[in-house]
């Protein structure tokens, strides 16, 4: 199960080092408050994880309206986390999930992008009931900014892809 979250506009940000999923808000009081813990498991899958198939994912708990917002990651603390990953010989990936955003932003920014089935909105009932299905189409604002989120996937937060 992946969380789809990311500061503002709830397109999902994660990266990709799981056959197992660590979230920063599960068992870590703050974000590199327990470093040395992960980069003793990032040596580890470094060594096992190839070999066995399994990738690791710590979560990137943006999602302040579900009691993430203690955890206040930068951009340094992410690059700082992917340099590490590279220095195991990883790659990292960022994760978007194109087709959904939380339903308050959909609704006051980019209504025209909301799907709707039998004149309702359409939402994801099996993982995040709160987020709509949206039309990721380029040419409607929403489209546009996920355009816009994946080039500073790529650019900013300095991840290998997507």
């Amino acid at each position: 199960m992946t969380k789809m979250v990311d500061m503002r506009t709830y397109i999902g940000v994660c990266w990709q080092v799981q056959g197992w999923w660590m979230a920063w808000g599960s068992g870590f009081d703050d974000t590199f408050s327990k470093a040395k813990e992960l980069q003793v498991k990032l040596a580890q899958f470094a060594h096992i994880g190839p070999n066995w198939g399994y990738h690791y994912v710590p979560d990137d708990s943006w999602l302040a309206y579900n009691g993430h917002d203690y955890v206040q990651l930068t951009k340094a603390l992410v690059r700082e986390f992917i340099d590490r990953a590279h220095s195991y010989g990883m790659k990292t990936t960022g994760y978007m999930s194109p087709a959904m955003c939380e339903v308050r932003l959909a609704e006051a920014e980019y209504p025209d992008s909301i799907l709707y089935n039998d004149g309702h909105p359409v939402h994801d009932n099996f993982m995040y009931p709160q987020f709509y299905v949206m039309n990721p189409d380029p040419s409607l604002k929403y489209g546009a900014k996920l355009l816009e989120e994946a080039k500073g996937i790529l650019d900013d937060w300095g991840f290998d892809g997507i």
